[in-house]
């Protein structure tokens, strides 16, 4: 019994012994400095193609820097016409030029003539003459969620309108969004002290009320509004998408615009 006694003494020991050797090495700098030749800054060199640089410009132009194996390169794409410009070749001139054609107001949505810019004011649709800045009211029923071209249903939201001008800036295509009884999504903030609360219609799949939209020409000279009945147009199923009509107003609305 003691022989066996003693044995696990020794092996108790030398265990202690070797853990106590391990535990004794030291990290050394060299150590560390091996180690960052494995972390991703060490790594980005040697990476091509590989975007660097964005930035928005109004929500119209969005730039961005690619870097390349020898060089880097910077771009810009116009989100009105989808085309992509290498951002060295743009004469700043014209550039400045156009975009006084933009808004100098975010939430206005300037006309293709650059004369007029449509803006949502109390849930009713206005227009502002860019030239004198008078300002007209073109609806006058719009109330809390039953608004006209309200953009703020889903995670994505705007104060700005949604429309289409027609090409010569004569007509307006847009909607009224019928929102009442639509359930509410909520958001509270992370921030320390009080969080704050978000909430904005957002409909889920069962939901017996869900999103209807009203699709409207608007006759800026006349302010005649025109409600489009659904064989009229081809109508998307676009009720349960978060970017509700804009995409859908550009397929839908351009043949009726331009007559």
């Amino acid at each position: 019994m003691n022989k066996k006694l003693c044995l696990f003494s020794l092996l108790i020991f030398f265990v202690l012994i070797s853990c106590d050797i391990n535990n004794s090495s030291t990290v050394t700098i060299n150590d560390y400095e091996n180690a960052t030749f494995h972390m991703g800054r060490s790594f980005n060199k040697h990476l091509n193609n590989v975007l660097t640089f964005q930035k928005w410009d109004k929500d119209e132009f969005f730039h961005y820097k690619v870097k390349l194996r020898d060089k880097t390169e910077s771009f810009t794409i116009d989100l009105n016409l989808l085309e992509k410009s290498n951002y060295k070749e743009i004469d700043e001139v014209n550039l400045k030029n156009i975009n006084k054609n933009y808004n100098k107001n975010l939430y206005e949505f300037i006309s293709p003539d650059g004369n007029v810019a449509a803006y949502i004011n109390d849930f009713n649709l206005w227009i502002r003459n860019t030239k004198t800045d008078k300002r007209t009211q073109l609806t006058f029923d719009g109330i809390k969620d039953y608004g006209y071209a309200t953009n703020n249903a889903g995670w994505i939201q705007s104060k700005g309108p949604v429309l289409k001008w027609s090409p010569k800036s004569d007509k307006i295509a847009t909607f009224r969004q019928d929102a009442r009884e639509v359930g509410e999504m909520y958001l509270t903030s992370t921030n320390v002290g009080h969080p704050k609360l978000q909430a904005w219609k957002y409909a889920l799949p069962g939901d017996e009320k869900i999103f209807e939209i009203e699709r409207l020409i608007i006759d800026i000279k006349s302010k005649k509004i025109i409600k489009l009945i659904r064989n009229q147009i081809k109508f998307k199923n676009i009720l349960m998408s978060d970017d509700i009509s804009m995409k859908s107003l550009k397929r839908n609305y351009q043949v009726l615009l331009e007559n």
